[in-house]
């Protein structure tokens, strides 16, 4: 046991930061599998709720339009403060404005605008150039599909980089740790030697996490 401990305190800097990239990797690489699979799912019960929730809105030339009577109040976002109104009638901002005269809060789709309210302030906002579509949740959950590959991989990247990012937190903070606890055992450990010691010890934790990870699938 002296050997081996010896044996890290010698460790060169390149052993120490393959050691803490390959656990940073380990645990980036479970992060992908089981986020990215989680992350599709979401979405596509996110979207098979869209029509649940909201009316089909169709955008022709930039312009919203639904089948339901105007104004159309969105009534699982409606309440006593809250209000999510869809109007795109060609009649005065002035009349618009009064969708939301009796909320506190609320946000108005119009004909070639999105009036904001929060409080007694009331912002506009242009519609950007929106591409003609029907909006509803087997256009959206086809999206989904045909787009998330494609998303998925600059996600994969944010993720291992966030893994590594962890992980090599992680090593810092008990490296710490076994740096404070040798000053109360009268070991002789800088902080180069502790965090030496604490990606070695990183490497069976993220070994055990990885085996019971694959024995899942």
């Amino acid at each position: 046991m002296k050997g081996l401990f010896e044996a890290i305190r010698r460790m060169t800097a390149l052993s120490t930061l393959i050691i803490v990239l390959g656990c940073g990797a380990l645990s980036s690489w479970g992060l992908v599998t089981r986020g990215l699979p989680a992350l599709a799912a979401s979405a596509g019960r996110l979207a098979a709720m869209y029509d649940e929730v909201f009316p089909e809105i169709t955008f022709r030339d930039g312009k919203p339009s639904i089948r339901e009577s105007l104004p159309y109040f969105v009534q699982a976002w409606g309440g006593k403060n809250l209000a999510l109104v869809i109007d795109n009638r060609e009649i005065s901002l002035s009349s618009l404005l009064k969708n939301l005269s009796s909320f506190k809060h609320g946000v108005l789709l119009a004909r070639e605008t999105i009036v904001v309210k929060i409080g007694a302030q009331t912002r506009i906002i242009s519609l950007p150039n929106i591409p003609d579509m029907v909006l509803n949740s087997r256009n959206i959950e086809q999206c989904v599909r045909e787009r998330f590959p494609q998303v998925a991989k600059y996600l994969a990247v944010l993720i291992v980089l966030y893994g590594l990012a962890v992980k090599f937190l992680q090593i810092l903070i008990l490296g710490l740790a076994f740096y404070l606890a040798s000053r109360l055992i009268s070991v002789s450990l800088t902080y180069r030697e502790s965090f030496k010691v604490a990606s070695v010890t990183m490497i069976p934790l993220v070994l055990i996490n990885f085996f019971l990870y694959i024995n899942r699938l």
